[in-house]
């Protein structure tokens, strides 16, 4: 029997201005919101790093990323919408979001935003002994198994500092790329170093960023890859060769949650996602995430996101945005 696990951020009463439902082609089917992909979007020479500053005045709408997009919050306010619902934004606010992690922008007003996007492969090319740096780990996409965007806040002189670097990045993408590869990665790195200092002194990020045993990776993917199943902890010790209590110590170690309580908020995850982005019935969504008996997902959600699943889909705010031209994309 599956824990609860810490309840994720509960979902402010704010809505979007008009509830909107998802569209046509994506009933009955288990559509993720639409992808940004960083093959169209991202330079193909050089380092694939981008640097936007995009000024909001109205929604964006529901989308994800291949790639991770770093946004800093220098000028005016919108409500963001990501997983655990809605949060106000202002100047300061930094938000990081790896491949998969939906968000949209609503009621922007005057929402002035660096935007700087990268491409994963760096993590495990120039930026793969990041992964390991206990400043830098979260931000470049580190193993975390979360669903949920790192959002923290930084001072007037950190948004100075970034502002220099990313304003160097900006200037770089008008430079021949392959020529520039060099600088655009230091350039990037100093970012990442800047943000990265004050993220570590938020409660609970820089634990996120230590080293972990690679088995902690190995449950993850095994439990990530059949949410249905009806896993034990016997299952996933003998699955890996381990000593059931070994893994739970290794993993409350990482994460701060037992497997079986990880399992239970990646199925809460899941099904919310497939709630806002699918017109599935409840029941449905519930056995597809592994909560057959509908009052029982519907506890267990209660438990993580504070409404049931009727209330949370009820919530549906700007729908998935379609993918952009490649000449577009600065929106965004």
């Amino acid at each position: 029997m599956e824990k609860a696990p810490t309840p994720l951020k509960a979902p402010t009463a704010l809505k979007a201005p008009t509830a909107l439902k998802t569209p046509a082609s994506a009933k009955g089917s288990p559509k993720a919101p639409e992808q940004l992909m960083g093959a169209k979007m991202l330079p193909l020479v050089g380092a694939p790093v981008h640097v936007n500053r995009p000024i909001h005045q109205s929604d964006i709408p529901l989308h994800q990323h291949d790639f991770v997009e770093i946004a800093l919050v220098v000028k005016g306010h919108a409500l963001h919408r990501s997983i655990t619902g809605v949060t106000t934004i202002a100047r300061g606010d930094v938000l990081v979001l790896h491949p998969g992690q939906w968000h949209a922008y609503e009621r922007c007003r005057d929402l002035h935003l660096y935007n700087c996007c990268f491409g994963t492969q760096l993590a495990s090319r120039e930026l793969a002994w990041a992964a390991s740096d206990p400043l830098l780990a979260s931000l470049v996409g580190g193993r975390g198994g979360r669903q949920t965007p790192i959002a923290f806040k930084i001072d007037d002189v950190g948004i100075a500092a970034c502002q220099r670097a990313l304003d160097r990045l900006h200037d770089l993408q008008g430079q021949d790329l392959v020529r520039s590869r060099a600088d655009v990665i230091g350039g990037l790195l100093i970012t990442l170093g800047e943000l990265g200092r004050r993220l570590g002194e938020v409660p609970g990020e820089r634990a996120l960023a230590d080293p972990a045993h690679p088995a902690v990776a190995d449950v993850m993917d095994l439990l990530e890859g059949d949410l249905a199943k009806d896993w034990s902890l016997d299952d996933i010790a003998r699955r890996l060769k381990l000593n059931r209590s070994h893994v739970i110590r290794l993993f409350r170690r990482r994460t701060g949650l037992t497997p079986m309580n990880w399992l239970a908020r990646r199925r809460g995850e899941q099904s919310a996602v497939l709630l806002l982005t699918t017109d599935l019935p409840i029941a449905a969504i519930g056995k597809q995430v592994g909560w057959g008996d509908a009052n029982y997902f519907a506890r267990r959600f209660r438990s993580l996101f504070q409404l049931s699943p009727r209330e949370y889909r009820d919530q549906l705010p700007t729908p998935a945005v379609h993918q952009p031209p490649a000449n577009d994309w600065i929106q965004w």
